[in-house]
């Protein structure tokens, strides 16, 4: 029975998952963290799922699907990570080339120029360090208000079928979640950053 749930589970998702844990498994363990990003009234308990592929396969604010609405994506490098028993050695990166310009162009950008050197986390790494916040490094607890830490190994579609792209950032002297919209013209600023994983 497990090896047919591992045939069907490969057909549905062409990426190989790292780290030997299922779709429904990774499914299970972060629809109730992405539900909360959905606003109550978008009625998206039954509508949010899944789907793993790396973030350099998507096309960000060109996919623009209303069908979409609901879906999630997780990068297969990372998303079957156990993070309680291989500590994250996190690297933060500010694109500078890039401010200015779309948040789009920033994401493929991070893919290319350090998805070979390092790993693209997404709502599995933010689940968890908001989880266990200790394991945040102090560069993201100490840092200004208005600084924003991205996940772009993940992103949800909103109603009209674009992306949002997760972050965290400090709120009132703690650390809070949110998301920014691709396709309302949305440029990478001066205060944003992007959260990588050493491999």
């Amino acid at each position: 029975m497990g090896d047919i749930k591992h045939l069907m589970d490969n057909l549905s998702n062409p990426y190989e998952i790292k780290g030997g844990k299922s779709r429904e498994e990774i499914h299970e363990e972060l629809k109730p963290f992405v539900d909360m990003l959905f606003p109550s009234h978008y009625n998206t308990q039954e509508r949010v799922r899944i789907n793993i592929v790396p973030p350099s396969e998507i096309g960000w604010e060109k996919e623009l699907d209303p069908k979409g609405f609901g879906e999630y994506t997780i990068n297969p490098e990372t998303a079957g990570i156990d993070y309680k028993g291989k500590r994250p050695k996190i690297r933060i990166i500010k694109m500078d080339k890039f401010v200015g310009k779309s948040m789009s162009e920033s994401i493929r950008a991070i893919s290319k120029e350090y998805g070979k050197e390092y790993l693209i986390p997404g709502f599995e790494l933010e689940k968890y360090l908001l989880e266990n916040q200790e394991e945040i490094p102090k560069e993201i607890t100490n840092a200004p208000s208005e600084n924003c830490y991205f996940f772009v190994g993940s992103g949800f579609r909103n109603h009209d079928g674009s992306f949002n792209i997760p972050y965290i950032s400090q709120l009132s002297a703690r650390l809070a979640k949110d998301t920014i919209q691709l396709n309302k013209g949305s440029k990478l600023g001066e205060n944003h950053y992007f959260v990588l994983l050493e491999r």
